[in-house]
């Protein structure tokens, strides 16, 4: 007798979406046992980047469909990345998610960095509210930024932000901070970049010593 061996497909993967939640507000973290937890939320009117209150969450490109699960099903060991976040009316977290249809989103990924969201201020319409990816290398008229490393052009022309955020007034995020050189310690300043888009800024430096300062342009690659 010949023996053929039973092969058997794995299941398909499923598809999972970005889903941003803002922390706070009456969302809930409940430790279901067997080293599992279920978060519960309030989904939002609008999409994501519409703007989040407190313990709702959205996606990223449209709203909430009726008879779509407001509780997140997680394990332990994952939520531990993100949970401190939820706890916080100020901070968003995102999580890759697919409805299980078993009344959750089933995170399946950890989270990602940098949710494209800002906390809305008063007044000013959600839609524009945007937040640069300054983790990439940014391209400039004094060559390549390379942010997280802290110099731009080339190793020996540093550079540090200060401040950053949403300016309400000018309706652009603002990124502010100062510049030098390792080789030449009397040709430092300050800078500010204003970012109209999230892909691009304009703005200026200035220069301790009192010489001219000039102008600063650039985009994300």
């Amino acid at each position: 007798m010949v023996t053929i061996p039973l092969v058997i497909a794995p299941a398909q993967a499923q598809q999972s979406y970005p889903l941003v939640c803002r922390g706070g507000g009456g969302l809930s973290i409940v430790n279901t046992g067997n080293n599992n937890v279920r978060i519960n939320f309030r989904a939002a009117a609008g999409s994501a980047p519409q703007g989040l209150q407190p313990g709702e969450c959205s996606w990223q490109d449209r709203a909430f469909r009726s008879g779509e699960p407001t509780v997140i099903c997680d394990t332990s060991a994952r939520a531990v990345q993100y949970v401190s976040k939820l706890v916080q009316s100020n901070e968003y977290a995102t999580l890759q998610v697919f409805n299980n249809n078993q009344g959750c989103m089933q995170a399946n990924a950890p989270i990602l960095n940098d949710p494209p969201v800002l906390n809305v201020p008063a007044g000013i319409p959600a839609a524009v509210q945007f937040r640069p990816d300054l983790n990439q290398v940014w391209q400039s008229n004094y060559g390549n930024i390379n942010w997280l490393e802290g110099w731009y052009g080339t190793r020996t022309n540093t550079i540090a932000i200060t401040s950053q955020g949403w300016d309400s007034s000018r309706n652009a995020y603002v990124v502010q901070g100062r510049w030098g050189r390792t080789n030449n310690s009397s040709n430092t300043g300050s800078f500010e970049m204003v970012f109209d888009t999230a892909c691009s800024f304009t703005g200026g430096f200035s220069r301790d010593s009192g010489r001219t300062g000039g102008s600063w342009n650039g985009s994300c690659q």
